[in-house]
């Protein structure tokens, strides 16, 4: 397993570690399972949000939702997600 990158939250609650290591065939690229997403970098993640929530885009987690109240997840048609975080300013 590789450390690739350490983010510490702003407010020092937590700190997120993005990790690459080998995962098994039989898991992976399957939908809900976590290891086939992609991130996506918004300028304004409430704004986003509300804009792929009125288009009707299927929400797995929002903003409300959860502890990490700074990203959301949405589902593509395929049911993979998708992980929406904001650009550092």
């Amino acid at each position: 397993m590789h450390l690739l990158l350490e983010s510490p939250s702003e407010k020092g609650q937590f700190t997120n570690y993005f990790l690459a290591f080998n995962v098994p065939d039989e898991i992976k690229n399957q939908p809900g399972n976590g290891y086939a997403h992609i991130c996506i970098v918004v300028d304004d993640i409430v704004e986003y949000s509300a804009y792929l929530d009125a288009a009707g885009v299927p929400f797995r987690k929002r903003l409300t939702e959860g502890v990490m109240r700074n990203i959301a997840f949405v589902l593509d048609p395929d049911g993979y997600s998708v992980e929406l975080i904001e650009r550092r300013k």
